[in-house]
């Protein structure tokens, strides 16, 4: 189950202990092969990486905005929106 609410969270570490049950990538070279359709081929280390930490890999397809666009449109509006708003000297708060 998933939500299309914007979340965001800074942290010191990137340590979460756990880790989600599917990763879908924009056929990033370090983990696609080849995209011919709906066959995906991945790079045999990330294979190997995918089944150490157990989850499903999946690859978008190629020129389908629609299946990335909102984690793309939520990067920019965090670049845009809130970046330019007060600075931070750390994560404490106040």
């Amino acid at each position: 189950m998933h939500s299309r609410k914007l979340y965001v969270e800074f942290t010191h570490s990137q340590s979460f202990g756990g880790v989600a049950g599917e990763l879908w990538y924009d056929n990033l070279a370090t983990a696609v092969i080849e995209h011919d359709g709906n066959f995906v081929r991945f790079q045999p280390r990330f294979v190997a990486f995918a089944r150490e930490y157990n989850f499903l890999a999946r690859a978008s397809h190629v020129c389908a905005a629609w299946e990335k666009g909102n984690v793309e449109r939520s990067a920019g509006y965090l670049r845009q929106n809130f970046w330019p708003l007060p600075r931070f000297t750390d994560l404490q708060r106040n």
